[in-house]
């Protein structure tokens, strides 16, 4: 994966993150208001189920992007190591 296939991909997956953090949140705001109408015990494990799902997927994303951004400091100093090592 070169420089600019990083900045493509993160770019996405800003995105995706926007996207991702608003089921997030309304999965959540869904659940405390189900918790607290007093819904059954099977119900509610069955959406909690659903908040932990959509907070598995937002926080996969965010371990991408933390990773990608990594990787191109990695770059970053690579091609500052190449530079410096032609000289």
């Amino acid at each position: 994966m070169n420089y600019t296939d990083i900045d493509l991909e993160l770019a996405n997956l800003e995105n995706s993150l926007v996207e991702k953090k608003s089921v997030l949140d309304t999965f959540t705001s869904s659940y405390k208001a189900l918790v607290s109408a007093g819904i059954s015990g099977a119900e509610r494990e069955e959406y909690a189920s659903y908040v932990q799902d959509a907070r598995m997927n937002y926080y996969e994303d965010i371990e991408k992007k933390c990773i990608l951004n990594i990787y191109k400091l990695v770059l970053d100093k690579q091609v500052s190591y190449d530079k410096l090592f032609e000289k």
